[in-house]
């Protein structure tokens, strides 16, 4: 038996009959050649780790060593709710002719609690699509599932469940290949085909989302701040072409055409999204009453913010946010760090000071809460946590979050102070 360890990556419908029927939404394979030359291997070995197997038995697809490590984390990478199993290591036997015919994997959960994991995610990802409405375009669809997990998700390594869609979407604490590993299964269940890519040379990974026939890169990861502030979320990374992403000269993206798991297929080279009107947006989108709901922090490059409702391909200015934030110094910064976010027909933002909400059906504004005069920290963005509304305290935007419960949305609809 030879043990091996891969090195991981850290890091609108119709009812009309006469339209054509849209095919059924798929992962494609994370190594394209591993589909390619081994068919229906990757699903075999899935079905194995479903049933928590300790031996798979891979005699009759004549797999070389070379190939196995291959095999394996494609399986894992192509069905992302095998959370359970360890992506990058596992053991295995091969013959004289060096074929591999016995896979040992490695399990990071008991298998005695496999199942309630499994009861878990399934409930996880419910709960995260319950507002993703099937009638949405698929482009709406990817958005909100875009910026939903980045609101949700917080990058932090340490323990194997952070390289896991799992560990994204149930516990909130991801690297890289847990965030492209969410994002990937999250898609497939809204009817998003996709697939992961991975970039080993710069240890990076990320998606390529499949949109009318047309494949566009998507890195979640990249588009979540470090370190994480509530309600931030960037869309610099979110459908770019290879052009758009080659623009950006990153280091993590530098060479990934070389990498195992890419090749022509998956060439991204429509540039429909490339200058987008969420291009350069740095909170999250909501969509409600057939509008999109945002904050321009750099609203016609005055260095303030603004509230808005994009209709029809137009903006309409909800309210405008003209405030200053200032450093423990007392120096003020030239930037808005206003942030949104969504709880039961309202919204809510924040300016340095005060948290307002926003009546999606009345329209009525309210400042809902604001800091007293001795308190030096500022407010840096705001997000939700069942009924409650969290806020960023800080003295600047570099220092990690200080989430604080700050309103609390009864049943009644009505909203209160938290004491």
């Amino acid at each position: 038996m030879l043990s091996i360890l891969i090195l991981s990556v850290s890091c609108g419908s119709s009812n009309d009959d006469s339209q054509p029927k849209k095919k059924p939404a798929k992962i494609y394979s994370f190594v394209p050649s591993v589909e390619k030359n081994y068919p229906e291997i990757e699903s075999y070995v899935a079905e194995c780790l479903r049933k928590k197997q300790s031996q798979i038995d891979i005699s009759k697809y004549h797999v070389t060593i070379e190939d196995a490590p291959r095999v394996y984390r494609s399986a894992i990478f192509t069905n992302p709710d095998i959370f359970y199993a360890d992506a990058s290591e596992f053991n295995y036997d091969y013959d004289s002719d060096k074929i591999v015919y016995y896979l040992y994997p490695e399990y990071i959960v008991m298998k005695s609690e496999i199942p309630s994991y499994i009861v878990k995610f399934d409930k996880a990802v419910d709960s995260f699509l319950k507002d993703i409405d099937d009638n949405l375009s698929d482009f709406d669809k990817a958005l909100l599932i875009h910026d939903k997990l980045i609101t949700g998700c917080e990058y932090q390594s340490g323990g194997s469940l952070v390289y896991t869609a799992y560990g994204a979407i149930v516990n909130g604490e991801a690297v890289c290949e847990g965030y492209s590993r969410a994002y990937s299964y999250l898609l497939l269940k809204a009817g998003i085909s996709n697939k992961c890519l991975d970039n080993a040379k710069e240890s990076h990974c990320w998606n390529c989302v499949k949109l009318d026939d047309k494949w566009y890169h998507a890195d979640v990861t990249s588009d979540d701040p470090t370190p994480d502030t509530s309600g931030y979320v960037s869309h610099k990374y979110f459908l770019v072409s290879d052009s758009k992403l080659s623009s950006y000269k990153s280091e993590k993206h530098e060479g990934y055409k070389k990498d195992i798991t890419y090749n022509s297929d998956y060439k991204c080279v429509s540039k429909t999204y490339d200058s987008s009107f969420f291009r350069n947006i740095l909170s999250a989108f909501y969509i409600k009453n057939n509008g999109y709901y945002f904050i321009d922090n750099n609203y016609q490059g005055k260095n303030y913010s603004a509230f808005i409702l994009r209709k029809d391909d137009k903006n309409e200015v909800v309210e405008t946010i003209k405030d200053t934030w200032r450093s423990d110094k007392n120096e003020e910064y030239v930037k808005s760090f206003s942030k949104l976010c969504y709880l039961d027909g309202y919204f809510f933002y924040n300016s340095a000071k005060s948290i307002f909400s926003y009546n999606v059906n009345n329209r009525k504004l309210k400042n809902e809460y604001t800091l007293p005069k001795d308190c030096a920290k500022d407010f840096y963005g705001v997000t939700t946590c069942g009924n409650y509304i969290l806020a960023d305290k800080k003295n600047s935007p570099t220092e990690s979050s200080q989430k604080e419960k700050i309103l609390c949305v009864n049943k009644d609809k009505t909203i209160s102070v938290v004491s």
